[in-house]
């Protein structure tokens, strides 16, 4: 294989790994989707889908892309937001910083401020955070609803977390610009 058969081989890979997250989460119908705990098993599978999108940037130029495809920006959006161990998740948004991509509707420089505003909400109060076990499922965010205002350049943001209760989520709005 080419370079480019072997970048989408791994991109194919990347996506395989993270329908097998999505689809052992959804599988038992009884849990609730605001149980984020069970996030916390697939470490390994999210730290995994880190490695390759690293492999794929290795000695890459950092020059801004656009792509009408949907590769990397979406799987480094779902590592950082639904991987809570701290390391993993750091790493996930440094990545997606430092690589200014535009693929299809997700832009990275959006998805690094969503990601940015889960990681300050879920840790927020809890001191150091070391494992993914030290943020409550209560703290977590289990879904971002997105309003966008093109012409103000500017998108109103709903993210859900449990309610302690098991009542009503809760649900905190903020307006970014990007």
């Amino acid at each position: 294989m080419n370079r480019m058969e072997q970048d989408a081989a791994r991109v194919l890979r990347i996506q395989e790994l993270l329908h097998f997250v999505n689809l052992d989460i959804v599988r038992h119908p009884g849990e609730s989707e605001s149980d984020q705990m069970r996030h916390d098993k697939h470490i390994a599978t999210y730290e995994k889908v880190l490695w390759i999108v690293e492999a794929l940037y290795i000695d890459r130029p950092a020059s801004r892309v656009f792509t009408l495809d949907i590769g990397l920006t979406a799987p480094l959006y779902d590592v950082a937001c639904r991987c809570r161990d701290p390391c993993v998740r750091r790493r996930a948004l440094h990545v997606l910083k430092t690589r200014a991509r535009q693929e299809g509707i997700y832009e990275s420089t959006l998805a690094v401020k969503i990601a940015e505003t889960v990681v300050s909400m879920e840790e927020e109060g809890l001191g150091g955070v070391q494992t993914a076990a030290d943020i409550p499922n209560s703290a977590r965010v289990f879904q971002v609803s997105r309003s966008f205002d093109l012409g103000a350049r500017t998108a109103t943001l709903g993210f859900y977390r449990p309610d302690p209760l098991g009542v009503e989520p809760r649900c905190d709005y903020y307006t970014v610009d990007f």
